[in-house]
């Protein structure tokens, strides 16, 4: 449970992103808001507990916004290392005979 001096930051931080195209872009940009806003909910305990004082530092922030997007990275790379292991047979087409004897061919990927 967060103190309510660390909501109240949190809360203030929140409006002052949202009014604040800047600092906004600044600070969050194309990272996911509620995840930054999370990471500095952490911090600004972690602050609150040792100085009394939630506010982050901006060399703080600049860690947040640094380890998201090297989480971000990672998930990409993830990603493109997932579809880089499918199996060829993935990728072959499937040949099926209609009612009229017709042949249609559809690949694996195809919704119909």
């Amino acid at each position: 449970m967060m103190d309510a001096e660390v909501l109240l930051y949190i809360a203030k931080l929140t409006k002052y992103l949202e009014t604040n195209k800047n600092a906004r872009e600044h600070f969050v940009s194309d990272l996911d808001v509620e995840t930054f806003m999370e990471n500095v909910g952490l911090i600004a305990m972690k602050n609150f507990v040792k100085k009394n004082d939630p506010t982050l530092t901006m060399d703080q922030f600049e860690q947040i916004r640094k380890s998201m997007r090297i989480q971000s990275g990672k998930e990409i790379v993830e990603e493109i290392n997932e579809i880089s292991n499918r199996d060829d047979s993935y990728y072959e087409p499937t040949i099926f005979i209609d009612k009229r004897g017709l042949e249609i061919i559809k690949t694996n990927n195809e919704n119909t």
